[in-house]
């Protein structure tokens, strides 16, 4: 079940969903990992083995193309975090539209 719809239908708190969102995009960025595919539906929730929900990637992994800015944020994980940082601006956007 996407974050979006786990919204909608009462399973997540507008609280929870924001502290998911934001654990799994501070572990992106602190490891380099480029999030590119702006779209709240790549982000389902699964359980854990201790049966806690964490946020699971779908798509939206890495580069459509490898193109010259593929390749920058391969070879500078700063440019990789830079990116990171501005889609999870974006997917904070999309699933929280008023706000």
């Amino acid at each position: 079940m996407s974050v979006s719809r786990a919204l909608q239908e009462g399973r997540l708190s507008p609280d929870q969903a924001v502290k998911l969102i934001d654990e799994a995009f501070t572990w992106f960025i602190a490891h380099s990992v480029v999030v590119s595919d702006c779209n709240p539906e790549h982000l389902v929730l699964r359980q854990d083995s201790t049966g806690k929900d964490i946020l699971a990637v779908v798509d939206g992994l890495g580069g459509r193309h490898r193109d010259f800015r593929y390749r920058l944020r391969n070879l500078f994980p700063w440019y990789a975090r830079r990116k990171s940082r501005k889609t999870r601006r974006e997917i904070m956007r999309m699933v929280f539209p008023s706000q």
